[in-house]
């Protein structure tokens, strides 16, 4: 009865996956039995593909439960991450600044002038916090609802003025980019300035309609939060073909706040949204909570402007914008995958542990973390903590010893575990091997670039046996997708490997 269940149950899988691959995508006769000198061999022959003859692989696998090693390749290589650097993040904030961490943002003035109902001035001390105002924390709809919090707070103390400027503070460094971002990448949603004053996540949410003419210019609108910040150049065309044909490009000019949108837009297509990356932040944050601001009442009478922020203005204190949970903040980042989440959450440790300011001292923080967990940091590289940055090298077994440190700590498992997207079910693995043994089995970090693929994570084997994972893959020519069938052949070896 058993043997008819399993062959059922292949030929649904082979159904369900025949788009992804041109041939099954796993032998369920092979896997779901067999020594691990049997599985050792079938990850060779995975591995060993001619087609990926020109890739470097670094991978590591290890039971949870014996501490043996299913399976290694190149596990001591250093490789570049990707994303899979955002697990470094991860294990250093939770275990140095505690699941428990919230940012704190607090509004300032000098209440020596207050005078009736005006005050000079307005100072936000910025703390490097990626949430405030954030749609990937709250939503669109909701994104700035706590600032108008705020607004509210201050209105009804009686100010309906600000002679002066908003003082956006900076208290970090002021490196917006990490060295080994890629200048093609400057301008993306994915690769975003850091500032202690993050406001809509740096960038601007872009709507795209057709017109209502054939013939004319695609309609680009900014929604809530344009702030007429940016401009447009608009060289797009609604066409009477169909939805199909809608082609559109939205890119930003590299040292301008200009934004070319391109392309043609079928006159049957729904609208489309697409994000940008603001040059300038800073200024984008105070222009933004400046036009916040008069929507709730309280206007300014002087332009805005951004400075270092005044010590003496701490007494003060208007309202207060505190952050989520770190532990919920590593799980939208993880979960998503966000890179400004991720670099905010970098330089946050070092400046709380160490009060510094200076971009090179996160780096020798993490070490120092690492180190405590038994990682060998002669073997790392790192300048970011997102893994944006081509100059960022770890070992799969780095990466597999940092997920055995976390899984053995009852005071960081959950939120670290909890982090991770779920094959088949939400994050960045939602739609991927839906309908498979690895469905809400596989928790794990993915991460790509060109030219790099990596999953790092845990699952559990047929026989309930946990296992810490990671596969890096650098250097291959084959399309990315042939790298992520791989991945995918692997995983569901082990999810059905038993020791039996």
């Amino acid at each position: 009865m058993q043997y008819l269940i399993r062959c059922a149950a292949l030929v649904f899988l082979m159904g369900i996956t025949a788009v992804a691959y041109s041939t099954p995508a796993w032998d369920q006769s092979d896997t779901s039995v067999g020594s691990v000198e049997r599985l050792r061999r079938a990850m060779d022959s995975l591995f060993g593909d001619p087609k990926f003859s020109n890739a470097t692989f670094g991978v590591a696998i290890q039971s949870l439960k014996t501490g043996e090693y299913l399976y290694r390749k190149n596990e001591t290589k250093s490789l570049m991450p990707a994303s899979n650097m955002k697990l470094f993040t991860t294990a250093e904030a939770l275990a140095l600044l505690g699941p428990e961490y919230r940012y704190r943002t607090p509004f300032l003035t000098n209440l020596s002038e207050v005078e009736g109902h005006s005050m000079q001035g307005l100072l936000i001390e910025g703390s490097c916090d990626p949430t405030f105002c954030s749609s990937t924390m709250y939503g669109d709809s909701s994104r700035f609802d706590s600032l108008k919090k705020i607004v509210r707070q201050i209105r009804s103390s009686g100010i309906d003025s600000i002679h002066g400027s908003i003082w956006c503070a900076n208290n970090v460094s002021e490196d917006l980019y990490p060295a080994g971002w890629e200048i093609e990448d400057i301008g993306e949603d994915y690769a975003l300035e850091v500032h202690a004053l993050n406001f809509d996540e740096n960038q601007v949410a872009i709507t795209i309609s057709p017109s209502d003419t054939i013939g004319n210019k695609a309609r680009v609108g900014f929604g809530d939060a344009g702030f007429g910040f940016i401009s447009v150049q608009n060289s797009t065309v609604t066409t009477a073909r169909d939805s199909s044909a809608t082609s559109i490009s939205v890119s930003r000019e590299l040292h301008h706040n200009i934004v070319d949108v391109d392309g043609s837009f079928s006159h049957y297509s729904r609208p489309i949204v697409k994000h940008v990356s603001v040059m300038d932040a800073a200024d984008y944050a105070a222009k933004g909570i400046a036009s916040i601001f008069k929507q709730g009442g309280i206007a300014f009478d002087t332009s805005v402007a951004r400075s270092a922020w005044a010590r003496s203005w701490e007494d003060g204190e208007l309202g207060v914008y505190t952050s989520p949970l770190l532990s919920e903040i590593v799980r939208a980042m993880n979960k998503e995958s966000d890179n400004l989440y991720a670099e905010c959450v970098f330089r946050t440790v070092a400046r709380v542990t160490e009060k510094t300011e200076d971009w090179s001292d996160d780096i020798e923080v993490m070490r120092k973390y690492l180190a405590t967990i038994g990682i060998d940091t002669t073997r790392l590289q790192f300048t970011d903590g997102s893994g944006l940055s081509r100059m960022d090298l770890v070992t799969a077994d780095d990466i597999v010893t940092l997920l055995r440190a976390m899984s053995s700590n009852p005071k960081l498992d959950s939120a670290f575990y909890n982090s991770l997207p779920i094959m088949g079910v939400d994050g960045t693995l939602e739609n991927q091997m839906k309908g498979t043994p690895t469905q809400g089995n596989v928790h794990a970090k993915t991460g790509s670039m060109t030219g790099v693929r990596a999953i790092s994570g845990y699952l559990t084997t047929s026989d309930g046996e946990p296992i810490a994972f990671s596969i890096l893959a650098n250097n291959y020519t084959v399309p990315g997708s042939e790298i992520g069938k791989l991945e995918d052949e692997v995983l569901l070896r082990l999810v059905n490997f038993s020791r039996k």
